[in-house]
């Protein structure tokens, strides 16, 4: 049983998928409430200043880049975690200096579908 409809959106640009001519439906809503959140950059939502990663205090080759990034994408994700959007966080953030990117590792439990989701992406 489906408690919420989502459009699945591209993890990256935020735009809706289609299989022909009908929009993907997402499989969980707070994942994609996750991805919004990790896509959009802290304050450039005008309608929630609050909202997204700030995603300008990592410097992703700098020394405790990883740290950082894993603190700005917790600090990021806490809405969802306060309201018990979202249960059991976890976030791993590791350098990968040969490319250029950090890479995060996000997972966390969507309560009610009692199913365990996992985000990976590069900033």
């Amino acid at each position: 049983m489906t408690y919420a409809f989502t459009v699945k959106a591209d993890p990256s640009s935020g735009e809706p998928l289609f299989s022909g001519n009908s929009r993907v439906e997402s499989t969980s809503p707070q994942v994609e409430r996750a991805l919004f959140i990790l896509r959009t950059p802290r304050g450039s939502c005008l309608l929630d200043p609050d909202l997204g990663v700030e995603w300008s205090r990592v410097n992703k080759l700098a020394t405790g880049a990883a740290e950082t990034a894993k603190a700005a994408i917790t600090d990021g994700l806490r809405a969802l975690t306060s309201d018990n959007s979202i249960l059991n966080l976890t976030v791993a953030c590791e350098v990968s200096v040969a490319r250029g990117l950090l890479l995060y590792d996000v997972a966390f439990t969507d309560p009610r579908l009692d199913r365990r989701a996992r985000i990976q992406g590069s900033f």
